[in-house]
């Protein structure tokens, strides 16, 4: 088993009000927090792993192909491999949602850190 103990540095501001910290990864899959200021906005892209994704707090407003859709805490979502994707954070004082992508985001390694117990 190995353990990632928070650590506030672990925050990492991505966008304007969008701050995201990789909770854990493997080869396998990663999975990432987000805390979006009401406004923040994280622009349309995409991207090859599958995403998984959970809004703990707060809502967002989900732009994709098939049309725009008002999540709220307690929603869930999924997102197809490089389908083209935005998101805007909709209440105060943010939103907190969790994604899980599989496999692991490449280009988010750089921001990960080892485990603090393997």
């Amino acid at each position: 088993m190995h353990v990632w103990v928070e650590r506030k540095e672990d925050w990492l501001e991505v966008a304007p009000g969008v701050f995201r910290r990789i909770l854990a990864t493997s080869e396998t899959g990663m999975l990432v927090a987000f805390r979006l200021k009401k406004g923040a906005m994280v622009p349309k892209h995409t991207h090859p792993e599958e995403q998984y994704g959970y809004i703990f707090q707060g809502a967002a407003r989900f732009e994709s192909p098939n049309g725009t859709h008002q999540l709220k805490a307690g929603d869930s979502y999924f997102i197809k491999s490089n389908e083209p994707h935005g998101v805007v954070a909709q209440s105060d004082p943010e939103s907190i949602v969790l994604d899980v992508f599989i496999p692991c985001r490449k280009d988010y390694l750089p921001a990960s850190r080892i485990p603090d117990i393997k």
